[in-house]
This record gives structure tokens, C-alpha cells and sequence, in this order.
């Protein structure tokens, strides 16, 4: 199996671990021992899903199959959408006491770069 087969079959397998996770957070009692450990699975199963779309997608743009470069695109971008809904869920568990506006760099940078990659 090749390098981006076994990249293709991660993700494929992370993204099942995803929306399973997805569906036990979802139907468990909020703040409970269970809807934590799922979230936290659906974290980390996400993070793995978006690492190896990037990779899927720089590797992609480095071949010599031009026919590929708008598909990859499109899937990096998705790939940055998923990345900033991940990471602004992560800050507001960090920050979930805050009584002001999200104004940290970490925040609104992340926004900024995925308005910047939408143009």
C-alpha cells in the first residue's frame, strides 16, 4: 500500500471515530464522565482527520497530475475550515469564564487567516 493509501485509510477510519463520537457526546448528559470522554475523542479524532488531510493535500499539490491542484485546494480549505472550528471550540473551553469578548490574538488570528485563505 502506498504512502497516500494508508494516509486515505487513517483519515477514512478517524472520520467513522469522529461521527461516532459525535453522535455518543450528542446523546449523553452534558457534563458527564461519558459526553467528556467522547468530546474529548471527537478532539482528537478531528485533529488526526485534519492532519492528514493537510498532508493528503500538500502532497497532492507536489505531484506532477495538475488535474488534481483544484481538488486539492478546495479539500485544504476544508481542511483550514475544519482546523478553526476545532481550535475555536478548544479556546472557549479555555476560556469558557470570560465575561468580555473573544479579543486574544489566538482568536481572532485564526479567523483572520481562514477569511484570508476564503478570498
Amino acid at each position: 500500500m502506498t504512502v497516500i493509501g494508508v494516509l486515505q485509510s487513517v483519515h477514512v477510519v478517524v472520520g467513522a471515530v469522529t461521527l461516532a463520537a459525535l453522535g455518543v457526546a450528542l446523546l449523553s448528559r452534558k457534563g458527564g464522565s461519558l459526553h467528556r470522554g467522547a468530546g474529548w475523542a471527537y478532539v482528537a479524532a478531528l485533529g488526526v482527520a485534519v492532519a492528514t488531510s493537510g498532508i493528503l493535500c500538500a502532497i497532492r499539490l507536489q505531484d506532477d497530475d495538475r488535474s488534481n491542484d483544484a481538488n486539492a485546494f478546495v479539500m485544504a480549505f476544508l481542511g483550514l475550515l475544519t482546523a478553526n472550528a476545532l481550535f475555536a471550540g478548544l479556546r472557549v473551553l479555555r476560556i469558557k469564564d470570560r465575561v468580555g469578548p473573544h479579543t486574544h490574538p489566538l482568536d481572532v488570528g485564526s479567523s483572520v487567516v481562514l477569511g484570508l485563505a476564503s478570498v
